[in-house]
């Protein structure tokens, strides 16, 4: 393999490692958003990266609404069409 390839491969495999470091707990400032990362973290037993990507002012509201509608054993919606 050409020297140029070998580094630009190395490159990227450092890349990509060091990615993996970058991940950090959910840390939150806001009682709210922090009161939400416990309850993320008892349900799902994980927190996703899509809430750490939020705000924390966005997360209380976040959790609430995905928990009502998306995790609602008994959603108000069916499937029954109208007549």
């Amino acid at each position: 393999m050409p020297k140029s390839k070998l580094n630009v491969r190395s490159l990227v495999i450092a890349a990509g490692i060091g990615a993996l470091f970058t991940v950090t707990p959910a840390k939150a400032e806001d009682a709210s958003a922090t009161a939400a990362y416990k309850d993320i973290q008892a349900t799902l037993g994980s927190v996703p990266d899509m809430f750490k990507t939020l705000p924390d002012v966005a997360i209380a509201g976040a959790w609430a609404e995905i928990k009502g509608v998306q995790l609602n054993p008994r959603p108000r919606l069916t499937a029954r069409p109208r007549s």
